[in-house]
C-alpha cells in the first residue's frame, strides 16, 4: 500500500473519531438537558411543505410567540403546529396543511416552546441516535470501526519477485 494511500486512510478514521467526538458530546449535553433546546421529528404532513414529515424541529425551551410554529403536548404526543391564538391561557393551533385550526385548546403551559430550525430529512437519523438504546449502540459500534480503522495492521501488498533485464542478462 503506498505511503499516500495510508495517510488518505490516516484522516479519513481521523475526521470520523472527531465527528463521532462531537456528536457524543452533543448528544451527552442534549441527554442531560444541559441547553435550552429539544429535538423533535416530525411524523405527519400537517405542517406542509413548511416542515415536511422526517424533518426534525429544534424548540428553543419557553419562548414563542403567535404567528410562530410551536411544539406543545397534547394527549401524550408532542405536536408541531402554528400558534396562531392565545387567550385566556390557552392556545390555538393549526397546521400549515389544514384548512382549519385544530379541534382542541392547548394550555399554555403545555407549550414546549417555539421551532427555531427544522432541518428536512434529519428526523428519523437524530430521533434514532438521541432517543433510543439502539441509537446507543449505533454510537458504540461507530467508535469501534473508528478505533479499529486507527489500529489494525494495515497489509502489506507483496512485492513481485526482481525480474533480471534481458539486456544485460545476455552478456
Amino acid at each position: 500500500m503506498s505511503t499516500v494511500t495510508r495517510l488518505t486512510k490516516r484522516i479519513i478514521a481521523i475526521i470520523l473519531v472527531l465527528v463521532i467526538a462531537v456528536a457524543l458530546v452533543a448528544a451527552v449535553v442534549y441527554k442531560t438537558g444541559m441547553t435550552p433546546y429539544h429535538l423533535y421529528a416530525v411524523r405527519t404532513g400537517s405542517m406542509g411543505k413548511t416542515i415536511p414529515p422526517e424533518s426534525e424541529v429544534v424548540v428553543r425551551d419557553g419562548q414563542y410567540h403567535v404567528g410562530q410554529v410551536v411544539s406543545f403536548r397534547y394527549a401524550g404526543e408532542v405536536i408541531t403546529h402554528r400558534l396562531i391564538k392565545l387567550e385566556s391561557g390557552m392556545a390555538t393551533t393549526k397546521g400549515d396543511a389544514n384548512p382549519s385550526a385544530d379541534p382542541w385548546k392547548v394550555p399554555q403551559r403545555d407549550i414546549i416552546g417555539g421551532v427555531v430550525a427544522a432541518p428536512r430529512h434529519a428526523g428519523w437519523v437524530l430521533m434514532y441516535l438521541t432517543h433510543s438504546k439502539r441509537g446507543d449502540l449505533g454510537i458504540v459500534l461507530l467508535v469501534i470501526a473508528a478505533w479499529l480503522l486507527l489500529t489494525f495492521p494495515e497489509r502489506e501488498e507483496p512485492q513481485k519477485p526482481e525480474t533480471p533485464d534481458t539486456e544485460f542478462a545476455h552478456a
